[in-house]
């Protein structure tokens, strides 16, 4: 891939996990049926942990919900975790990308529902997350944070992300990884 084309088609597996805690999720390709389990995902995050991963207080409307399980194969990439068997299976965690515009960049984010956060569940959806996205062949990924998102800052550090003061903005910070060199 030239960094400008369309994603190339891969299977993406599902793996097993186990967190700090001892619980044990599966995390998996999003798919269309999981339009329920995003939503309530998305509506039970606290109003801090929905602010820190939308950069402001904008509540997703239904269409966002659909376009974040309907996603489009040749420029984004969505991973999900999940506690529980389907059908009554709950998502806890998603990390995704998508392609910026009709740049190589493509745009990373990691979400983890609150009472899942500081069990590894974060670093676990960026490792998968980086392995697929360099598989498909994304050149480089990019994103923006909070300057006070600890959390996230730390996991772009082990993450070996490049972090970077927006100089437009100090309340944010860019990240970025360039993923061409990816071989785990």
């Amino acid at each position: 891939m030239d960094g400008i084309g369309a994603l190339a088609p891969i299977r993406i597996d599902d793996q097993v996990v186990v967190l700090r805690n001892g619980s044990t999720l599966t995390v998996r390709a999003i798919r269309p049926d999981d339009y329920e389990r995003e939503t309530a995902f998305v509506r039970g995050l606290s109003p801090g942990t929905g602010y820190r991963r939308l950069l402001s207080p904008r509540q997703l409307t239904t269409e966002d919900l659909h376009r974040f399980v309907e996603i489009d194969p040749s420029r984004e990439l969505a991973l999900v975790a999940v506690s529980g068997a389907d059908p009554s299976s709950i998502q806890v965690g998603v990390a995704r990308c998508a392609r910026v515009d009709e740049g190589p960049d493509y745009d990373f984010a990691i979400v983890v529902a609150d009472a899942w956060q500081d069990l590894g569940l974060g670093s676990e959806l960026l490792r998968q997350l980086l392995q697929v996205a360099a598989a498909a062949g994304v050149p480089r990924l990019v994103g923006l944070t909070l300057a006070t998102n600890g959390p996230m800052l730390a996991l772009a550090r082990r993450g070996v992300f490049t972090l970077r003061r927006d100089p437009h903005d100090a309340t944010v910070v860019e990240l970025s990884r360039d993923l061409r060199a990816v071989s785990e």
